[in-house]
Order: structure tokens, then C-alpha cells, then sequence
């Protein structure tokens, strides 16, 4: 994404329905207990780690974020003073086994090779850790939103899973997030391919008037209680990964 694009990004995580949904989903797949090193890859504004900062301010946290984008680190310094690294998901510049929790939240649908991804994910982590991960769902709800955002697919739970299970991990958790809201998701798809974005933007989610966006943000939030819904927008898995 370019300058302006990431600047409207970094605008919209803070106060968007949906990324603030997605937010709790990875802050509930965290546990009530967080401690040591933590990674967020695709870190973007950093507004993820702010949370798990707040949350577990007292378990002794090392937070680390990880961003491709230089524009995109920059702000999340002028906002937080955790530890920020640039590069990619295929290649990280950490040690092998130095990560307790390594959270991947919509990063694996932006890469050329999400199997060397995978492998880098189980690298750096410690036996014991924490993979925590989310994508988007259906390559059948392709649409200009993902090429707007540079995704390279979409995914389904079974296939990743077992790609996670092939490469030494233990499933703990994991099905289909934002199924409350997933109609109004699929119509917003559909009909987009009848009409052309103005921009490579458009597609990005824009923060609706206040009063729906707080109900939104709502049903998502009453929806974490009922996990896992039998479909939605989102795939999550939370795995651990085991012995070498």
C-alpha cells in the first residue's frame, strides 16, 4: 500500500467497528494470563500491542511488532515505545525460539509464500508458544476489497489447520469469526463486483455513522461469547507449537 493509503489505515483502526472486533477476538484467543515475549507480525499502527500492553501491563510483557512498511512503524512510534522491527512474515529477523506468543492477525493472505511463513512462525517460537491467527474466509467471496488490500487468497479453517498440524502444532482453538454480521458481509461482496471502485481504497472498510458502528461493534462483542460460529468473515486458530 502507498503513504496515503497506509495514513488512512492507521486512521480507520482507531475507532472501525471491525478492527476493533477483531482486536477482542485476538485479546479472548490470548487467555486471561499473558507473560514474556510477545510478536505481533503486521503490527501496522501498533493499536494491537497498545492493548495487550493494557491489559497484561503486569506480566512482565517484552512486546515486539514487525511491519514491513517503514511509514507504518514510524506511526506506531509516534503513538507507543515497544520494540518495532521491519521486515517480513517469510523472513524474520529473530531468533529461533525466542517468542512466548506470536500473533499473525489478517498477515498469511498478504504473502507470496504462506508456507514459508508458517515455517518462520514455528522457528521463532519457543516449544510451548502460542500461534494466534487470523485470515480472511472463502476464496469465493473474492472481490475488489482484496485486491484493494493486496491479498493473495482467502482461506477455509479445515485446510489451514491441517497445514498447521503437518508442521508439528497442536489446534487449541479455532473456527469462523464475525458470523453474526457474515449476510450483510456477503451482499457487501456481491454487489461489489457489479460496480468499479473509484480507488485502489474504496474497498476499504469506511467507519460508518457513530450510532451503527457502536451496534456493530455490539453484536461482534456479544458474538465472542458464543464462539465458534459455523461461518463468517474470518478464520481464527489458536495453536501451541510442540516439541521439535
Amino acid at each position: 500500500m502507498n503513504e496515503h493509503e497506509i495514513r488512512k489505515l492507521h486512521e480507520l483502526e482507531r475507532g472501525n467497528w471491525w478492527f476493533r472486533a477483531k482486536d477482542d477476538l485476538i485479546l479472548k484467543l490470548l487467555g486471561p494470563s499473558c507473560s514474556g515475549t510477545v510478536c505481533d507480525v503486521g503490527c501496522c499502527s501498533g493499536r494491537l500491542l497498545g492493548k495487550i500492553h493494557g491489559r497484561h501491563a503486569r506480566g512482565g510483557l517484552d512486546l515486539i511488532g514487525v511491519d514491513p512498511s517503514e511509514l507504518a512503524l514510524r506511526l506506531a512510534e509516534e503513538d507507543t515505545s515497544f520494540r518495532y522491527i521491519r521486515g517480513h512474515a517469510e523472513q524474520l529477523e529473530l531468533a529461533d525460539a525466542s517468542v512466548d506468543v506470536l500473533v499473525a492477525s489478517d498477515v498469511l493472505e498478504h504473502t507470496d509464500d504462506d508456507g514459508r511463513a508458517l515455517d518462520e512462525f514455528r522457528r521463532v517460537l519457543k516449544s510451548g508458544g502460542a500461534l494466534l491467527i487470523t485470515v480472511p474466509a472463502g476464496q469465493w467471496l473474492w472481490s475488489e476489497h482484496d485486491r484493494a488490500l493486496e491479498h493473495r487468497r482467502r482461506y477455509h479453517l479445515g485446510p489451514l489447520r491441517r497445514r498447521l498440524v503437518d508442521r508439528g502444532f497442536r489446534i487449541e482453538r479455532s473456527g469462523y469469526f464475525f458470523g453474526a454480521v457474515f449476510p450483510l458481509f456477503v451482499v457487501s461482496r456481491l454487489l461489489s463486483r457489479l460496480r468499479k471502485p473509484k480507488g485502489p481504497m474504496d474497498s476499504l472498510h469506511d467507519t460508518p455513522p457513530r450510532a451503527v458502528n457502536e451496534a456493530l461493534y455490539a453484536i461482534c462483542r456479544a458474538e465472542l461469547g458464543i464462539l465458534p460460529f459455523p461461518c463468517g468473515s474470518t478464520v481464527f486458530v489458536r495453536a501451541v507449537k510442540g516439541p521439535a
